[in-house]
């Protein structure tokens, strides 16, 4: 897949980017948290230009493997990943003074400054993939996680430990004595 483009060479009417990237660069994109499934990912783009402006939309599904952030299972997850990209060229000087005007920024738009004729998108879709993913992900939302006293899978068996809440030193250690009428 192509991620380098001359700005010139985009029509005024777009141009629609259909290719597919290999596990490994999907892999690369995923850190050590989440691991990418077999197989090769669809990334499609659009890319519009305006004077020096390039605004790109599209999206990746992405299927990935990790361990469940609670009760560490592996499991598997599965994001469609906007792509929202807009560049413009320039440096940080120029957006510093307020001298940067980018057609179709919104809120929703990475903002990328470049210098010459051509725009890199491998870097900025990286990040965009980045950001999608869940900080811990776990298996379902109910997990129950592992005891914090002897380990064992709370979704599977219960225990007998009795997990404290409080420490003594903790500023909320009182509350631990207050009895709530029912």
């Amino acid at each position: 897949m192509e991620f380098s483009y001359t700005v010139d060479r985009i029509p005024p009417s777009g141009l629609d980017v259909d290719g597919e990237v290999t596990q490994q660069w999907v892999d690369f994109a995923l850190g050590d948290l989440h691991r990418a499934k077999d197989g090769s990912y669809a990334l499609r783009l659009t890319l519009k230009r305006r004077d020096k402006n390039v605004i790109v939309d599209g999206d990746i599904d992405v299927a990935f493997d990790f361990d469940c952030s609670r009760c560490a299972e592996e499991a598997s997850g599965r994001l469609a990943v906007p792509i929202r990209l807009a560049f413009a060229e320039g440096s940080e000087d120029d957006d510093e003074e307020g001298d940067i005007e980018v057609w179709g920024l919104d809120g929703e738009r990475e903002l990328t400054l470049y210098s010459g004729s051509i725009v890199e998108l491998e870097s900025p879709v990286i990040e965009q993939i980045v950001f999608a993913l869940p900080d811990y992900p776990v298996c379902r939302e109910e997990c129950r996680g592992l005891c914090s006293e002897c380990g064992i899978d709370l979704n599977s068996a219960s225990c007998a430990c009795k997990r404290v809440e409080f420490t003594p030193d903790s500023p909320w250690a009182k509350l631990a004595d207050i009895k709530v009428r029912g």
